[in-house]
C-alpha cells in the first residue's frame, strides 16, 4: 500500500514511543514492515532524526535510518549515512557506507 502525509508510531514494550513522520510510504500489510521517504523524522525521547529514508522491518526487530542522516538530541548534533535502532536490544548503531568517512559529531559535553 503507498500512503501520502504519513505519520506513524511505533510503542515498545517500555511504554517509550517512536514516532515517524514523512511525505511518503510503503506499507507492506502481511509483514508490517514499512518504508518511509521523503522528508522523513524520527522522534524518540529527546532524540530527533531527519533523514530520506527510514526502513522499518518487524521480522529483524530493526529500524534503518539511511541517507543525510541528521540526528540532534539535547546536546549533541551529528551527520552520518546510515542509523541502525536494535527494537529489542534498544541500541544504536552509526556508520558511513564509505569506512573512509567519518561520522562528523559536534555538541557539549
Amino acid at each position: 500500500v503507498n500512503l501520502f502525509d504519513v505519520e506513524g508510531e511505533i510503542i515498545q514494550e517500555k511504554g517509550e514511543k517512536i514516532k515517524i513522520i514523512s511525505d511518503v510510504a510503503s506499507y507492506n500489510r502481511q509483514s508490517n514492515n514499512t518504508v518511509f521517504k521523503e522528508n522523513v523524522l524520527v522522534l524518540y525521547v529527546n532524540q530527533t532524526i531527519r533523514s530520506d529514508i527510514v526502513k522499518i522491518d518487524f521480522i529483524k526487530n530493526l529500524i534503518e535510518i539511511l541517507e543525510n542522516v541528521h540526528y540532534t538530541n539535547d546536546n549533541l548534533e551529528m551527520f552520518a549515512d546510515i542509523v541502525e535502532i536494535d527494537l529489542l536490544r534498544n541500541k544504536l548503531k552509526i556508520s558511513m557506507k564509505d569506512q573512509k568517512n567519518k561520522v562528523q559529531i559536534s555538541g557539549e559535553n
